[in-house]
């Protein structure tokens, strides 16, 4: 029943109903929508922090918040496949395994 009634209206459009009753109700945004949510933009959880050479990166920010020990980054979110090979390799693959997966696909 729930499932039904829930597909006559808009992610947006029952959100604005459910919003001013007293009922607590929150949007389920995509991956493209976060960076534009006000609660994310508020809290300044998408930052952008600066690597080797001066390129900018965005990442997550620091999710707790303490006004007398703020957290700070001190390094970069690693880039997709950076540690592949050193944890592969700690887990026993070969080598010859990593680059037949890397070559097919499977790894970065």
């Amino acid at each position: 029943m729930f499932t039904e009634t829930f597909k006559t209206r808009t992610r947006d459009e029952w959100f604005e109903i459910l919003s001013k009753s007293d009922i607590c109700a929150g949007r389920m945004v995509t991956l493209d929508e976060v960076p534009n949510d006000p609660q994310v933009q508020a809290r300044n959880m998408i930052v952008e922090v600066e690597g080797e050479g001066g390129r900018k990166f965005k990442q997550v920010g620091i999710s707790a918040k303490f006004s007398d020990t703020p957290g700070s980054i001190k390094t970069l979110a690693p880039q997709l496949g950076q540690h592949t090979d050193e944890i592969l390799g700690e887990l026993g693959y070969s080598k010859d395994e990593l680059d037949r997966w890397r070559e097919s696909g499977a790894i970065k």
